[in-house]
């Protein structure tokens, strides 16, 4: 019996000391944003934007956990009327986002 609890304890210790290392291990590499803190994530759109909307449910699952707070932009970089279509369905269910071109951003996109 002795043995028995000594195991248990000891895997529940192991998986404890896992799961606090995996969330310091994310607080330290996830990309954190404050509010008004000088950082922005910026998705550049082109074409029909067929990779626009999961992009951007990563990015809202990183600041439902809290992981970034930074205002997300999308880019129109060349979207045709489809991808304008996307962009513009997924500012309106998420009214953080925005919509805007490449000479509107305060620094130039490659």
């Amino acid at each position: 019996m002795g043995n028995l609890l000594e195991l248990t304890l000891g895997l529940g210790a192991a998986v404890l000391l896992l799961c606090l290392g995996w969330v310091l291990f994310g607080k330290l590499l996830a990309p954190v944003g404050e509010p008004g803190a000088p950082l922005m994530i910026l998705i550049k759109g082109e074409g029909d934007g067929s990779g626009l909307e999961h992009t951007v449910s990563s990015l809202l699952w990183l600041r439902r956990k809290e992981l970034a707070a930074c205002p997300i932009c999308l880019v129109d970089a060349g979207l045709n009327e489809e991808g304008r279509q996307v962009a513009e369905h997924l500012c309106r269910r998420w009214p953080f986002l925005e919509i805007c071109k490449p000479g509107e951003l305060p620094v130039q996109m490659e």
